[in-house]
């Protein structure tokens, strides 16, 4: 098998298209943007809002509500895109707090695992039933 070779003028020619700047064009962020706004760069309002639809949708053909009133739990009600940030943001953060197992993120039982900002963000149940729908 014969290595074909480039010439450094070819080499220099391709070596160009990778060394563009990488990461989203025409960003006006700066030290003093909100985390909601670096949220945004990776998830757009558009794409936010299909992800609920989407997660709506499903969430009614896979939770009974009507078993649900029985059982006295919280039926489901549609999502609102806060709340699907909220949700989205929790997940990125368990991904960089990672537990031992999921229920540890709103147990009170022990200090040494506890991580209040998701307690206090959103209820384990909501959470489930979101999460349920839209990966499961």
């Amino acid at each position: 098998m014969k290595i074909e070779r480039r010439s450094s003028r070819q080499a220099s020619t391709w070596l160009k298209d990778f060394q563009s700047q990488v990461g989203p064009d025409n960003c006006d962020l700066t030290s003093e943007s909100s985390p909601l706004q670096f949220f945004s760069l990776i998830f757009s309002e558009d794409t936010v809002e299909n992800i609920i639809k989407w997660t709506n949708v499903r969430a009614k053909s896979r939770i009974d509500n009507a078993n649900r009133r029985k059982q006295k739990k919280a039926i489901w009600r549609d999502l609102y895109l806060e709340e699907m940030n909220t949700f989205i943001g929790c997940i990125l953060a368990m991904g960089i707090i990672k537990l031992p197992n999921f229920e540890m993120y709103w147990s009170k039982d022990t200090r040494l695992f506890t991580v209040s900002g998701i307690s206090e963000l959103i209820s384990q149940q909501r959470f489930k039933d979101i999460y349920i729908p839209l990966c499961a």
